[in-house]
């Protein structure tokens, strides 16, 4: 009598944030992961996908049925067809904020300098700025322009607005900005929350959009606290997982700085940057480890940008300017950190019942249709 086949282990895909830039290269990234497992529908085949802040926008699409290469072209062609960004589908400034801001500027500065005038020892100036700066609108932009080009996109494509028409699990992850608990939206939580609503509120940078109101609460981007949720994924029995991380920091030490000087002499901008990314590596690791403790049979593939990449590392979170070099980077890091890998982790794959092979991949597709694409 034959044994019964072991089962396969259960997979997952987690898919950090990195605002629109890690968006792009993370289009790059699973690009290269569909050509590494061959089939179209290889990236497609994870049991349960998890997304935070950019990234949930890339699980959602993979959680429809829409293969990485689709929106690739999307990209490269600057067509609409799958997400691939204009600045008019999320730059919506919140005027109504704005205005009553401005509006209130005099009243405001003028009630502190007399408070200052009148207690000069008991206040200083840097109370009068403070004011000034509490009254500041909770966010440049309305999300509302996000959400309803999500709407459109999805819409346009015949793809589900509801958790439960999804082809695939997936979990958006979010933030409350007055409990500071997170926020999880999938078909067994929250389910009742819009898609582009869910995905939108995922992605609420702080400061840069306004906080989403969902339900009675204020969500704001999913990667506060964490940077990826693994334990989201293992907590639906996940075994094997690829978590995907666009932001790290810049390795610039040595005798050889890529940067050509220290992070120090690059201005406060860099100095924010780079220690903003080095507590999201922190994090990420520290999660990554947890969650193995918890689970030791637990395995994953963690791909990143290059720590010497300085395309990556200084372009804007939100900015469009090099949106096809963003993309070939992801495709190009990708593909060198799975062919190094293939030993290690091939077997991995093949466990979950992927078919791995590295000789798939072509650097030199992703830079022709790259030229064509910038001509």
């Amino acid at each position: 009598m034959r044994k019964a086949k072991p089962p396969l282990p259960r997979t997952a895909m987690v898919l950090c944030g990195g605002g629109i830039t890690g968006w792009l290269w993370e289009v790059g990234v699973l690009t290269a992961l569909q050509d590494y497992l061959g089939k179209s529908s290889g990236v497609l085949e994870f049991e349960t996908y998890v997304g935070t802040s950019a990234g949930s926008l890339a699980g959602a699409l993979l959680a429809a049925g829409v293969p990485p290469n689709a929106i690739y072209r999307s990209v490269i062609k600057n067509r609409d067809t799958y997400i691939s960004f204009n600045r008019e589908d999320f730059y919506g400034v919140h005027w109504p904020s704005v205005r009553h801001w401005l509006y209130g500027i005099p009243g405001r500065l003028l009630k502190g300098l007399g408070t200052f005038l009148r207690h000069p020892l008991r206040t200083s100036l840097s109370d009068v700025a403070v004011s000034l700066f509490e009254s500041v609108p909770p966010g440049i932009f309305t999300n509302k322009n996000l959400e309803a080009y999500v709407e459109r996109v999805f819409l346009r494509n015949r793809l589900p607005l509801d958790f439960a028409g999804l082809k695939r699990h997936f979990t958006a992850t979010a933030t409350d900005l007055d409990s500071g608990e997170r926020v999880l939206m999938s078909r067994d939580a929250n389910a009742e929350v819009p898609l582009p609503t869910a995905l939108a509120a995922s992605s609420s940078v702080p400061g840069f959009f306004t906080p989403m109101r969902v339900k009675g609460r204020d969500l704001v981007d999913g990667g506060i606290g964490r940077v990826a949720h693994l334990d989201v994924a293992t907590a639906r029995g996940a075994d094997f997982a690829v978590v995907i991380n666009p932001m790290v920091p810049l390795l610039n030490d040595g005798a050889e700085r890529c940067l050509g000087r220290r992070v120090a002499e690059a201005g406060p901008a860099a100095i924010v940057n780079q220690t903003y990314k080095i507590d999201c590596v922190i994090k990420l690791r520290e999660g990554l480890e947890g969650e193995m403790a918890k689970h030791p049979g637990l395995s994953y593939v963690l791909l990143e940008p290059s720590r010497q990449g300085l395309l990556m590392w200084q372009t804007n979170l939100m900015s469009l300017r090099w949106r096809l070099e963003l993309m070939i980077q992801g495709y190009l890091d990708a593909a060198a950190q799975l062919e190094a890998g293939h030993a290690q982790h091939g077997p991995a794959f093949s466990a979950s019942g992927f078919r791995p092979d590295p000789a798939r991949l072509d650097r030199g597709r992703i830079r022709r249709d790259a030229a064509r694409g910038m001509a």
